[in-house]
């Protein structure tokens, strides 16, 4: 069946399942006391603290050794993923993902630089890579984003990666389609 096809007959009544991550309870709510050390407040919104009880210290201390691990950023999963698909070289992934050499090169010191890849760009990679769905909203969530139902874009994009159809420029034409807007391809 051709894509353009099958999208038509499908995709009205398409949903994928969106992946939510939890923060852990203790990052939710302050522990107890956190504000009871407050003895007052200054003109101009100033807070005076006094004797900064020994479980804020404790609390300010775990949160340092939180800050202080090292855990796995995109580009990290990324060479994961490569290595998974066989894909030796950098240069290829960001051709066939259509992005940049300068691009890639934030990426690739984005632990230094605390780069941000924009969700696009994330999205081209993870389709260069073959992502499936969940894959795609894991390699989003390292960099702070997910893909969601109430998106047209983005329902648009998990329609084609859950039917194994990873071409960028088909999908980019499918968004302007509906959306008169570029989102993965910029110049056509």
């Amino acid at each position: 069946m051709i894509t353009d096809e099958l999208f038509s007959k499908v995709f009205e009544s398409f949903h994928f399942k969106e992946i939510h991550r939890n923060p852990p309870k203790s990052l939710l709510k302050p522990p107890a006391g956190l504000f009871g050390s407050l003895s007052g407040v200054l003109a101009g919104g100033h807070t005076i603290y006094h004797n900064i009880p020994s479980s804020e210290t404790d609390m300010y201390a775990e949160l340092e050794k939180e800050l202080a691990k090292r855990e796995p950023n995109f580009y990290d999963y990324l060479i994961y993923y490569m290595d998974q698909k066989h894909i030796d070289n950098e240069a290829d992934l960001y051709r066939k993902a259509e992005i940049s050499r300068p691009v890639f090169s934030k990426i690739r010191s984005m632990r230094e630089t605390n780069h941000r890849p924009s969700k696009p760009t994330v999205i081209k990679l993870c389709l260069a890579l073959h992502l499936n769905s969940k894959e795609t909203q894991e390699m989003l969530h390292t960099v702070g984003y997910a893909m969601s139902n109430s998106s047209l874009i983005d329902k648009i994009i998990m329609f084609f990666i859950d039917h194994n159809e990873f071409d960028i420029f088909k999908i980019d034409n499918k968004i302007y389609d509906k959306t008169n807007q570029r989102y993965l391809i910029e110049k056509l």
